[in-house]
């Protein structure tokens, strides 16, 4: 009887064990976070402590705790930072107190060498060039290419367009001081490269320097996705509104969307004027100087990268994190997921826009639990129906960071089939003048 009691006693611990802890930590990160709610459409706390959601959300939890094994490679990358040209780092641009650094080949390169710009990832909440320092250098040298890493305004300090807008500043900033930075390069043959968020970054820079204030149709699927009304708190009334603002007609339940060029939404000639007035170069203008500015982008490198918001919404919700990731307040609600997502954006775009969007490569790993691979096919099908030159390279084992993390060091796993695939890239964009 006392053995049956011991034994009851220790199966009771097990199963408050069990339950408790992932209950408890659950409960203390959403509280760390302030229990955020991307859809009220769904109980607070009700939706947060379902059984399921609590042991998706500890899962999630463990794999990222499985980040630290980048830490040597963070550490190392501080100390590449560190020893670095001073004349080439922490170059300021824009107006929003941002800074780029430029990685160039040790080895001096010809006029023709080509400039890649790399925006890093981190969830569009998380990030900073210092880490991406080692990576820079690494390309640098293997494809013989000068490297710009620019910061960009992450959340909460910016949101999705924000990012767009400052990434196009540091291109245009990096154009005008290209003469004086003391090493041959081309720049007027740019490669945006980027992961993760950052993919998506680029994806979005590209059409917004095609777009020119232009409004677009942006395609809303119709079929219920789970996950709340899209349109709150817009609602019905929004979508009336955007369609007579383009004078279109909503077909099967598609939104219209109008992608602005100002920067928060305002309207571009109302912008310029403020800045001309002030005596500042307008930056990231979207008439002549846009113009030479998408001329110059030669192409895009998307590595693991989200390209549809709502899908990547659905995906995070079975992790458990979607209330959790900054992405939804980046994309400033759910209403505006359609607005921030290349895969809806594209089809909406003129046929002039699409023949001038540059030819991407999106690279994805097969294994990725982060970013599913679907992300960059459907977006490649999206991409080749409106007949932009794409490839598509799905590496089987791949992952989320491994991919880009291990371009830092020679002696990693993916390190050589990433470093080729990006050259492969390169030499497309290029017309072969880079080669594996």
């Amino acid at each position: 009887m006392i053995t049956l009691k011991s034994t009851g006693i220790t199966i009771g611990k097990a199963v408050l064990v069990a339950l408790g802890v992932p209950y408890g930590i659950a409960i203390v990160v959403n509280s760390v976070h302030g229990w955020p709610q991307s859809d009220i459409s769904q109980g607070r706390f009700s939706k947060q402590l379902r059984p399921s959601r609590v042991l998706s959300l500890n899962y999630a939890i463990i794999q990222q705790m499985t980040m630290v094994r980048w830490l040597p490679l963070v550490l190392q990358a501080d100390t590449v930072h560190k020893k670095a040209n001073p004349a080439l780092k922490d170059l300021p641009f824009g107006d929003n107190g941002l800074k780029m650094d430029v990685w160039q080949p040790r080895e001096k390169a010809s006029e023709e060498t080509p400039v890649v710009f790399f925006i890093f990832g981190g969830a569009w909440g998380s990030g900073y060039k210092e880490i991406y320092a080692k990576l820079g250098q690494e390309v640098a040298d293997t494809l013989d290419a000068v490297v710009v890493i620019p910061d960009y305004r992450i959340y909460p300090k910016g949101n999705m367009t924000d990012m767009v807008h400052d990434i196009v500043d540091s291109i245009h900033e990096f154009r005008n001081q290209c003469t004086s930075l003391n090493h041959s390069m081309n720049c007027d043959k740019i490669i945006l490269m980027g992961h993760s968020a950052g993919a998506h970054l680029c994806a979005m820079t590209a059409i917004h320097m095609v777009s020119k204030n232009r409004e677009m149709s942006v395609t809303i699927g119709t079929e219920n996705t789970g996950f709340g009304e899209l349109s709150q708190p817009g609602g019905a009334d929004s979508q009336e509104e955007c369609v007579t603002s383009i004078g279109g007609e909503m077909e099967g339940g598609n939104v219209c969307v109008d992608i602005p060029c100002g920067k928060s939404g305002e309207v571009y000639d109302q912008e310029k004027q403020v800045k001309e007035d002030q005596g500042q170069p307008f930056l990231g203008g979207c008439k002549e100087e846009r113009a030479s500015l998408d001329s110059a982008i030669m192409g895009v490198i998307g590595i693991g990268g989200v390209y549809h918001i709502e899908d990547h919404y659905g995906h995070e919700s079975k992790r458990g994190v979607e209330d959790l990731s900054p992405m939804w307040r980046a994309a400033e609600g759910l209403r505006n997921f359609a607005k921030h997502s290349p895969t809806c954006v594209v089809p909406g775009l003129t046929e002039e826009q699409k023949e001038r969007l540059p030819p991407h490569m999106l690279i994805h790993g097969m294994n990725d639990s982060t970013v599913p691979e679907s992300s960059s096919s459907i977006y490649a099908d999206i991409l080749a129906e409106a007949e932009v030159p794409t490839q598509l390279r799905i590496l089987p084992g791949g992952g989320h960071a491994d991919l880009i993390m291990d371009m830092m060091e020679p002696s990693r796993k993916w390190y050589s089939a990433m470093m080729g695939t990006v050259m492969e890239g390169m030499g497309t964009f290029l017309g072969g003048q880079k080669k594996l």
